[in-house]
């Protein structure tokens, strides 16, 4: 399979352009080295420890960076309450600060910023346990994120074993209603028209009982078939999670300039302008979490690439994605597996094919074109000629 040739013709079909995730296959060439990405990930799929190679030079790397350790948030008795796990905590300087709590200002959840996308920002969050309900809904409030996305079920069954992955912090059906201390949340809608592919939908009303302020629109994306420590294999679907997001997103932003422009509440009543984040968690806030926002944000950094229109192609850098992930929260895409979809996911959007295909046919195509050679015409072809 060359390059120009079955690699270019199925980026033109890719369902990242049909969903609108990415813009035309040839606008996105101009901008980005495809094809470098494209054989840089084919090597590392063709080798049995290729990924996992990558995966754990970079881990190290970032863990043995010089004050790496220093910064990490240090696990005093109220901070330790609030973590869901005791092994899962945040770097002091990138974690989210409640400003407006009354006994500290923590929260298990961490700013996710990443370089070359200015307009677009992440929190990256454990699942809320009972008592930090209120400190969930209040970040999501002084924050204006305008969407919260859940990457876990409520309760995951493996092994014959059943597990809480996360507590019920919100109204699930249209019209029911939570209080959580200083916020009420009430469901307006619930849309479930992609519950086969393991979307359902949820606007919210959040009303801080605190305040005058009236109340703000929150969606809600709930993701139910991505198991814990795992992956997505199925990856059409998978994309299609990423275009609800965005939609829902857009859509919640715009309500929120209608209500801002009507006086009936929106940005100003909860601290100004500029990009708001998605909220984003699973069970831990690592695994699932980190490997969505990396999808994502290479996502948004193509297209933004291509908005620029910049004079030479950059390129397509996962292993970098990964590091400033995992130097912003600690366990961002957790296994070497969630490493792999990274690449395989940006593939599959860029080329329209799995990576898994791609190289069976590399390594087909390389078979046939030893046929019929001895095995020194072989060894001169992929290494050049043996030494006497």
């Amino acid at each position: 399979m060359t390059e120009n040739g079955s690699h270019r013709a199925a980026a033109a079909e890719s369902p990242s352009v049909t969903l609108g995730l990415l813009p035309p296959t040839e606008q996105v060439r101009k901008v980005v080295k495809v094809d470098e990405f494209g054989a840089h990930a084919r090597a590392l799929a063709a080798s049995e420890t290729g990924f996992q190679n990558e995966f754990m030079d970079a881990r190290s790397e970032v863990l043995c960076a010089p004050g790496y350790r220093e910064r990490l948030t240090k696990t005093v008795p109220h901070i330790r309450a609030c973590n869901r796990y005791a092994d899962i905590v945040c770097l002091e300087d990138t974690r989210v600060k409640l400003a407006t709590q009354s006994e500290h200002d923590y929260i298990n959840a961490s700013w996710v910023r990443l370089q070359g996308l200015p307009d677009v920002q992440y929190i990256a969050a454990q699942a809320p346990l009972e008592h930090t309900f209120d400190a969930f809904w209040r970040m999501i409030w002084e924050n204006r994120a305008p969407l919260v996305l859940m990457l876990t079920p409520w309760v995951e069954h493996a092994h014959g074993r059943s597990r809480v992955k996360a507590e019920r912090y919100l109204p699930l059906e249209q019209d029911d209603v939570q209080v959580c201390d200083t916020f009420e949340v009430r469901c307006l809608m619930l849309n479930e028209s992609d519950f086969d592919q393991g979307i359902s939908v949820r606007k919210l009303s959040l009303k801080s009982l605190a305040s005058s302020a009236p109340p703000r629109t929150v969606y809600h994306v709930h993701y139910t078939k991505w198991p814990d420590f795992g992956c997505v294999k199925d990856l059409e679907p998978y994309l299609h999670l990423h275009a609800i997001v965005r939609k829902y997103t857009a859509q919640s932003c715009a309500e929120s300039e209608e209500a801002s422009s009507a006086g009936t509440g929106g940005a100003e009543q909860s601290g100004g302008s500029g990009p708001t984040p998605i909220v984003t968690h699973c069970s831990a806030g690592i695994g699932r979490t980190g490997t969505y926002i990396a999808i994502d944000a290479i996502l948004a950094w193509i297209a933004e690439r291509v908005r620029e229109a910049p004079s030479e192609p950059a390129t397509l850098d996962i292993l970098d994605v990964f590091k400033q992930l995992r130097n912003h929260r600690p366990g961002m895409v957790f296994t070497f597996e969630q490493y792999a979809m990274v690449y395989q996911v940006i593939y599959f959007a860029l080329f329209g094919t799995s990576l898994s295909d791609a190289t069976e046919a590399d390594a087909k195509t390389s078979l046939e074109s030893f046929a019929g050679m001895d095995d020194a015409d072989i060894y001169r072809a992929k290494l050049g000629s043996p030494s006497s």
